[in-house]
């Protein structure tokens, strides 16, 4: 296991709901990072001309600590912490698929 690491989040309303138009189509996304003269930049969805949703998330995010740990250690995109965590899930897939109960 592995000792919290305190992160800092603004001081007005951490907790707000925050609600935002977006494009919800992974295969654009991921044949944009899949270019690597968009490393480092943000994705602008609006050049695909795909409808969007509207999607609402809490301003702060829960993050397990081996993920904070991660962004801790160098600045990253939120592309690279994608990377990361879907990384992580994909190797304990077969663990969790075993201990499903059928």
């Amino acid at each position: 296991f592995q000792s919290p690491t305190p992160v800092l989040v603004q001081k007005e309303k951490p907790w707000k709901w925050h609600s935002k138009a977006v494009v919800p189509d992974g295969a654009a996304l991921l044949a944009n990072y899949a270019d690597n003269k968009n490393s480092g930049m943000l994705w602008d969805a609006s050049e695909t001309n795909k409808p969007t949703i509207n999607l609402t998330c809490p301003r702060l995010i829960a993050l397990p600590p081996i993920a904070v740990q991660f962004c801790a250690e160098k600045q990253c995109m939120p592309w690279e912490l994608y990377q990361f965590i879907s990384g992580l899930t994909t190797k304990a897939e077969p663990m969790l698929q075993a201990l499903q109960v059928e």
